[in-house]
Parts: structure tokens; sequence; C-alpha cells
């Protein structure tokens, strides 16, 4: 965090800012919003559907629906992207340090992989 202090935000204000819990939550949670917030918004426009007649024509001039339709969208979409943060990609973000990069290609190696694709005398030169 004092990187954060001092390299990102030399304003002390504005690191504090950053530094609360509830944007750090959106933070961590943000790909997942980024990715469910469309399947969120359809379902909240599918079920007010359900609940009121011509909800269509009705919610682009009904603040009060307006309002409905972002809360249960957002709710939703948060709950599914903190969802997903906790039990998909952290298990994922645990296993990124046993992630191996690629060996470089070694005389040995390269004969093997010539050897594999039937090339036999180009790996015995």
């Amino acid at each position: 965090m004092d990187y954060i202090k001092t390299t990102a935000f030399p304003c002390k204000t504005l690191a504090a800012i950053v530094q609360r819990p509830i944007l750090q939550f959106f933070g961590r949670i943000s790909y997942g919003l980024y990715l469910f917030h469309m399947l969120a918004f359809d379902f909240a426009d599918h079920l007010l559907g359900l609940l009121v007649r011509n909800a269509e024509q009705l919610v682009p001039h009904n603040f009060p629906l307006m309002c409905l339709r972002f809360a249960i969208a957002a709710t939703l979409a948060t709950t599914v992207a903190a969802l997903s943060r906790k039990y998909f990609e952290e298990q994922f973000l645990l296993s990124k340090e046993s992630w191996h990069r690629p060996q470089k290609i070694t005389a040995t190696s390269e004969r093997l992989l010539l050897l594999s694709r039937g090339t036999l005398r180009a790996a015995l030169k």
C-alpha cells in the first residue's frame, strides 16, 4: 500500500479514498462485473416483464421502474461477480505461481522434436 501512497497518488486524500474497502472490493470483482452485467440486466428486464404489464414501454418513461431495474441488475451482477471471484477466479490466481515458462529448445530436444515429426535424417545430422 505504500506504493499507492507514494507513486500513484501523491495526494494523501486521494490515496485514502482509493484505499477504502468498498472500492477495493469492487476493484477485485470488476472483471466479473464486466462479464455478468449484461446478463443481469437481461434477467432484470425479464423479471420486470413478468411482474409489470407492458414493462418494455413503461420502463424508459417511469423513473421508479428504471431504479428498480437498476437495483435488481446491480444486486444480481455484484452477487454473481463476487461468487465468480471466490469460487472460480481465485483458483486460477492461486495456481498462477505453479505455471512454468517453456524451456529453451536445446539441440537434444530439437532432435527429439524432429524424430517425432518423422524427419529422422535431419535429426541425425
